[in-house]
């Protein structure tokens, strides 16, 4: 089994881990040995945890689905069949908001959660978004572009672009601290890890861009 993406529910005290090699879902109870649920078929590109309704979502790759589980007992509770290619996904619980990438065309959809087929609003972008991040505290979305290595800062609640920034060479991974307002990219090309200040309200990047062997 190769482990592909992790993620932690605090609440429920579980870690839920992807394998791509076995199309498996794994929910790990750390306080109790046997306190495993493993759940077939779902061949996950993506995985995200909303604590505050108990439910993970993942971007099934084979059937284009984003489904919901619940995070107590691994079962289904909805799964939605897109017709444009799902890309990547990132949730604001406490906007109840899910935000997803598709790529063809390249566009941003933000959906009400629990799932809505309709979106509230829908992002037409030049570019494929490869990954999302969102600080909820300061009501920035963050979008990568690995086709032309930015970084792209929209507002949350009305989805208007404030920042465009390069970010490295094919950004593949984002990350965001709410509390230090920090944002972190990760490049595949060049092993570089750039870290920007509140990049929402400036333009100016940390004093420094860390190989990922740092």
């Amino acid at each position: 089994v190769s482990p592909e993406h992790v993620a932690v529910d605090t609440v429920k005290n579980r870690v839920i881990i992807t394998s791509s090699s076995s199309n498996q879902i794994f929910l790990l109870d750390p306080t109790r040995k046997t306190g495993v649920i493993t759940i077939e078929g779902f061949d996950a590109a993506c995985l995200s945890v909303n604590e505050k309704t108990g439910h993970f979502y993942i971007i099934a790759r084979e059937s284009n689905e984003l489904v919901a589980f619940d995070t107590e007992t691994g079962k289904v509770v909805r799964r939605t069949q897109f017709q444009s290619t799902l890309q990547t996904l990132a949730l604001a619980p406490q906007s109840n908001l899910i935000v997803v990438s598709l790529l063809d065309p390249p566009e941003v959809r933000i959906y009400n959660d629990p799932f809505e087929f309709d979106p509230k609003r829908t992002i037409t972008t030049k570019e494929e978004i490869h990954a999302l991040a969102i600080d909820e505290e300061q009501r920035f979305l963050y979008a990568a572009t690995p086709s032309n290595n930015r970084l792209l800062v929209y507002n949350l609640d009305n989805s208007t672009l404030i920042r465009s920034m390069e970010a490295g060479y094919d950004p593949a991974g984002l990350a965001v601290d709410p509390k230090t307002g920090r944002v972190f990219t990760a490049a595949l090309l060049g092993g570089v890890v750039s870290i920007f200040q509140d990049p929402g309200k400036n333009l100016n990047l940390c004093p420094h861009r860390s190989p990922c062997k740092r």
